[in-house]
């Protein structure tokens, strides 16, 4: 073997070493990207085959964490680089939390070993606060099937109303499910919902690592620079990234609407390099409050994420309004 190939072999060692990513004690929307950016380019950079998440160091992390850190080991799943758990065993809320909503079970699988070691009262307190709608890997082909016959029946048993008036919620989160589809060219993403009794609010959490909304609007609008522009011209009743399909162009319009104005809720998106924030706005009675920004530091979003906060305690008064009122899409 000449010094050559002894060389070029030394190089591709060093590029087969493991990555530890450090979690960011707190993991939610403001931290996620800093997490995801460092993640994937040193994994890029290395050529590793193994990351390791340590989550003993992880204090709190929420519904958004949770989609994020799947969306990520799916992304390292389909170009076979392996993720190792660390730390899952150590007693803490954050992981006492992962534990369980499923999220250690799902990612896990056969591997998992539920660890009973967390007193008994700690778990029937976070249960008394909190529920979950385990996070599911739900593809474009199953989308409607998965809204209509385990998310929305599961939103109907914790709030305690029928069906039939949860209709136009239903509507609402159908449109996220085909916007997300129609825009990021991905056809699987993470779904995860969490019911806070204590402070009467259902968080649905919906992502991929797709193409993002803000570069798909450029190619219909190549004037437009800035991805928080972009995201906002995706937001306007009418526009469409489409041709030639009905009623696109309203989705993400009503689905603000709705949820900030009927419902007092709130919607988050996040994609590319821009993030829309809208909720109901005390000034303007018919239109919602949006805020559009870069999202920090420049760090792009691979791909779309939408936060639904919806308000359980407006949730029953709302669909008795929407019975004498329908809701047009």
């Amino acid at each position: 073997m000449t010094w050559i190939k002894k060389i070029f072999r030394r190089k591709e060692k060093v590029r087969l070493e493991k990555v530890r990513p450090e979690l960011p004690a707190s993991f939610n929307e403001n931290t996620m990207l800093r997490f995801i950016d460092d993640t994937i380019n040193e994994q890029r950079k290395t050529k590793c085959k193994k990351i390791y998440f340590n989550f003993s160091t992880l204090v709190s992390i929420e519904p958004v964490g949770v989609v994020v850190l799947s969306n990520l080991i799916d992304h390292f799943d389909k170009i076979n680089v392996d993720v190792i758990f660390e730390g899952f065993e150590i007693q803490s809320e954050a992981n006492l939390f992962l534990d369980q909503n499923g999220f250690f079970k799902h990612h896990l699988k056969e591997k998992y070993q539920p660890k009973r070691k967390y007193p008994q009262k700690r778990i029937k307190s976070n249960q008394k606060h909190y529920c979950y709608k385990n996070p599911q890997l739900v593809s474009s082909d199953d989308a409607m099937g998965y809204l209509y016959f385990d998310l929305i029946p599961w939103v109907e048993r914790e709030v305690n109303l029928p069906e039939d008036s949860l209709s136009t919620l239903r509507s609402a989160i159908e449109e996220i499910f085909h916007n997300i589809r129609d825009h990021s060219g991905e056809k699987v993403g993470y779904v995860f919902a969490q019911y806070a009794k204590n402070r009467n609010e259902i968080q649905i959490v919906i992502s991929d690592f797709g193409v993002g909304i803000p570069k798909l609007v450029k190619t219909k609008v190549p004037s437009i620079s800035f991805d928080s522009d972009a995201l906002c011209k995706a937001c306007e009743e009418g526009f469409t990234t489409q041709s030639n399909v009905r009623n696109r162009g309203a989705g993400l319009p009503n689905l603000m609407k709705y949820i900030t104005l009927r419902n007092s809720g709130t919607v988050l998106i996040i994609s590319g390099k821009a993030r829309v924030f809208a909720n109901k706005n005390k000034g303007k009675i018919f239109s919602p409050e949006i805020i559009a920004t870069q999202t920090q530091h420049d760090i792009a979003y691979p791909g779309t994420l939408v936060k639904v906060g919806l308000r359980t305690d407006t949730l029953k008064q709302f669909t008795e309004d929407t019975k004498e009122e329908v809701f047009e899409w």
